[in-house]
């Protein structure tokens, strides 16, 4: 019978580890690059698109979730967040009507109930930002590369 005996193995194993830590840590700075700059891209495509109907309400509500984690990565979410801060029209509710419901109303139309057209304001705000986005992550990523 032979024996197999290893030095060291706990010091690489730590290594390797805290490596990872590393790593952790880089993709989410990364991911919060990434968040900031479509958040910009959103918030000033809901400025100009949606204009005075929003009075820029919607705008200052997009924001990002916190990192969260997945089986097969991580993942940072940008979205409308919180409520209006006025009445519900015709139903005297004060706050009721959360903002992602507005965003998806003027994003998709609701023809069928108050013959409003479709305004595409976040699609093509997030096709806008792509090659942005990308960058501004992948020059986060090199410079903390450097780092």
């Amino acid at each position: 019978m032979a024996s197999f005996n290893v030095v060291g193995l706990d010091d690489a194993e730590m290594a390797l580890l805290a490596h990872a830590d590393r790593a952790i840590m880089k993709v989410d700075a990364v991911l919060e690059v990434g968040a900031k700059v479509l958040i910009a891209a959103q918030r000033s495509s809901a400025r100009t698109r949606l204009g005075t109907r929003t009075n820029h309400t919607l705008a200052k509500s997009i924001g990002k979730s916190e990192i969260g984690k997945k089986q097969n990565g991580r993942n940072i979410q940008v979205y409308l967040q919180e409520k209006q801060s006025h009445g519900t029209p015709g139903k005297g509710k004060s706050g009721n009507v959360r903002n992602a419901q507005v965003g998806f109303t003027l994003e998709y139309g609701a023809r069928e109930t108050r013959n409003l057209t479709e305004t595409p304001w976040m699609e093509d705000a997030n096709a806008a930002a792509e090659g942005e986005v990308n960058a501004a992550m992948l020059k986060a990523w090199e410079e903390l590369d450097d780092g």
